[in-house]
């Protein structure tokens, strides 16, 4: 069975995703892959810096901060980029899932970056717009930053509508763990 935990920013599927690592089950993380190809000698970084003016730091690595701000302020950098690391990150995940009975990833963006085809099972992690705005506000984002990112994903109408189970955070952690734990039980543990 391969599942994806996807949402939208700051909905908890990093939670979700630490939840089936703590079950024991191995989660591919997307994001980390994106950062790991982006590195220096990571093989997007050079594809990036030909492409994206100014947004190396000191130390010639990519700062995730500056590209994030060109990104999620002009859609057609954010198309270049995403041409760039989707493919590698689609390449990487299939890689990592063949020959696995069970596998599982965290895709932030699995239906914009046309990744749920493959997979079985899609969890849709939710949770309310207030507390959604209080998680993003505490890591530091700005709320022009969390709009604009929010603006640069699909709807969670959408979302829902291909999602086979969704899971609402509600922001009681033991609540959460116990929809994780149920999900295993009923479905990976069969």
């Amino acid at each position: 069975m391969k599942v994806a935990i996807t949402g939208t920013i700051g909905s908890g599927k990093s939670t979700v995703a630490r939840i089936f690592r703590e079950n024991g089950y191995e989660v591919y993380d997307s994001d980390q892959t994106s950062r790991n190809l982006s590195k220096k000698g990571g093989l997007a970084y050079n594809k990036i810096v030909e492409n994206f003016d100014d947004i190396l730091d000191d130390n010639d690595e990519i700062d995730r901060l500056k590209l994030a701000k060109i990104v999620f302020n002009d859609n057609n950098k954010k198309k270049e980029l995403e041409n760039i690391l989707h493919p590698l990150i689609t390449q990487d995940m299939q890689m990592c899932m063949k020959n696995k009975d069970i596998f599982i990833a965290e895709v932030p963006v699995l239906f914009e970056a046309g990744m749920q085809d493959y997979f079985d099972e899609i969890i849709l992690v939710v949770t309310k717009e207030s507390l959604l705005l209080d998680r993003l506000i505490k890591k530091g984002l700005k709320n022009d930053d969390i709009e604009s990112r929010i603006n640069n994903q699909f709807s969670v109408d959408i979302k829902r509508e291909l999602s086979d189970v969704v899971i609402e955070n509600t922001g009681d952690i033991r609540a959460l763990k116990d929809k994780v734990v149920s999900y295993i039980k009923n479905k990976l543990e069969v």
